[in-house]
């Protein structure tokens, strides 16, 4: 069976991380993935060392997508794909969906970004017209997809690897990191993140008087703007030696190992792959309550939850986790939440148990 899986993007974010991680892991040898990307990038690259059915069909509103729908409808055809998996809810989905609506082939479409979003909401029409099924990350992403038949919907985590992000082997630093001690975002730089909200709570907190704070990432934006607040604001409190940005990495696993611990105190989030992967190393985490880290992130269990926006509150709650015994305990209880809940061979043979449920 020929599936194709559609991600618009390409970069080292969440959900193109999550498209490639459906074919890694694998399960039914029977299925056949193929690939198509809105862009190049890294996960493209990454792609194609392994599978060489895979294309490039770049967004363009050029003609009403005429073009575009032509060219998923020649590549649906000759390759026989039976399911295409669309990968989020953005505009550049609805080319794929109508071409797969004229030839009558199943259509899975994801949802791993915030629903209520107005780009999201206008793809009502063709979701419920088109999609035989659609999934949602978490149970908060379902709870507030309003516009969408609720038979429509099932939820299933996103998985991670538990070998490959594991907290026995000994992940040494690059060479010129600032030396440990620190705690860890990693993020793309946008406003919805609450970066600047960790970097003000970590500037009042008596956490930053012995540990560093390390931010790996990148403002995919053009404009730049969110990184040169977040540059301004750093310099503006004083805290360049103190407050380091690294810049994206293509193996977090080093950077997660050594932190003291992760903070991610998003204004919303589908289920973070961050999360998912520092859960799997072992690591205590602050987030915020928002969107589906409350699915990951336990008060008092496994890390402390938070509200977004709230610094008074984060700051304190940093410094309630520079208690060493509530982290090694914290700790060791995220590992096994992710043994139990969050097993990628698992969560992939649920998604190709729903492919397959298709095709019978």
């Amino acid at each position: 069976m020929n599936i194709l899986l559609i991600s618009h993007g390409s970069a080292l974010g969440g959900s193109p991380i999550s498209l490639f991680n459906i074919y890694k892991h694998k399960q039914d040898k029977e299925i056949n993935y193929h690939f198509c990307f809105g862009q190049s990038g890294p996960i493209l690259e990454r792609v194609r060392k392994f599978n060489k059915n895979t294309i490039i069909i770049r967004h363009s509103k050029l003609f009403l997508g005429i073009p575009m729908i032509f060219k998923f409808l020649i590549y649906i055809y000759k390759n026989d794909i039976k399911i295409i998996h669309l990968n989020t809810l953005t505009s550049y989905y609805k080319y794929p969906a109508i071409a797969s609506f004229l030839l009558k082939r199943k259509v899975i479409w994801f949802v791993r970004e915030n629903p209520i979003e107005k780009r999201c909401v206008k793809l009502k029409f063709f979701i419920n017209l088109i999609a035989e099924k659609v999934i949602t990350v978490s149970h908060d992403t379902r709870r507030n997809l309003y516009y969408v038949k609720n038979e429509l919907i099932t939820t299933i985590h996103n998985g991670v690897d538990l070998d490959y992000f594991n907290s026995n082997e000994d992940f040494k630093l690059p060479v010129g990191i600032p030396l440990k001690p620190y705690i860890l975002t990693i993020s793309s730089f946008e406003a919805r993140k609450g970066i600047i909200d960790s970097i003000k709570a970590y500037s009042t907190s008596n956490l930053s008087k012995s540990y560093n704070f390390l931010i790996i990432g990148e403002d995919r934006s053009p404009s730049k703007q969110y990184f040169n607040e977040m540059t301004s604001l750093i310099n503006t409190l004083g805290l360049q030696d103190k407050i380091h940005i690294l810049g994206p990495k293509e193996d977090v696993r080093p950077f997660i190992a050594n932190a003291y611990f992760i903070v991610l105190v998003s204004y919303w989030e589908g289920l973070s792959r961050i999360l998912l992967e520092s859960l799997s190393m072992g690591k205590a985490i602050l987030a915020s309550k928002n969107g589906g880290n409350k699915e990951l992130v336990f008060d008092h269990y496994n890390g402390k939850l938070v509200n977004a926006g709230e610094l008074n509150q984060i700051s304190k709650n940093m410094d309630r986790m520079l208690d060493l015994n509530l982290i090694q305990k914290m700790s060791k209880n995220s590992r096994s939440i992710s043994v139990e809940k969050f097993n990628i061979i698992k969560k992939t043979k649920e998604l190709e148990d729903l492919y397959n449920s298709f095709v019978k």
